[in-house]
């Protein structure tokens, strides 16, 4: 059988395959054996099996994968409490010590249509 990318898989075949996997080691077959049924390679049905032995069958599982909700943020919490982009603009700007008077100025200047030009 072809080896496949088992990340690529739906959650619910690749726990199909995991449960595949832990019955045919279960009847004495090799992680190679089992990696060319399943269709993936040994040392993934050898970590599949680490983990079933460690936590049984809620190992077979799917878990999220990525990183965690919210760790990539960019913004700072007041921009991001703004309702939309301008709001949050408005707020920076209140902050902001610069050439501009106003915050509807840097909007404007932001948006490509003040006199600074571009930003």
């Amino acid at each position: 059988m072809k080896k496949i990318d088992a990340r690529k898989l739906p959650d619910v075949e690749l726990e199909g395959r995991r449960c595949q996997a832990v019955k045919l080691h279960k009847k004495g077959m090799t992680r190679a054996q089992i990696g060319e049924v399943v269709g993936v390679h040994a040392d993934t049905v050898g970590r599949w099996l680490k983990a079933y032995g460690k936590q049984g069958a809620q190992a077979l599982t799917s878990k999220r994968r990525g990183r965690c909700k919210g760790s990539g943020r960019r913004l700072n919490e007041r921009l991001s409490a703004g309702s939309d982009y301008r709001t949050g603009l408005m707020a920076l700007a209140d902050d902001f010590k610069g050439p501009l008077e106003s915050a509807a100025e840097l909007a404007e200047a932001a948006a490509g249509r003040g006199q600074h030009g571009p930003l």
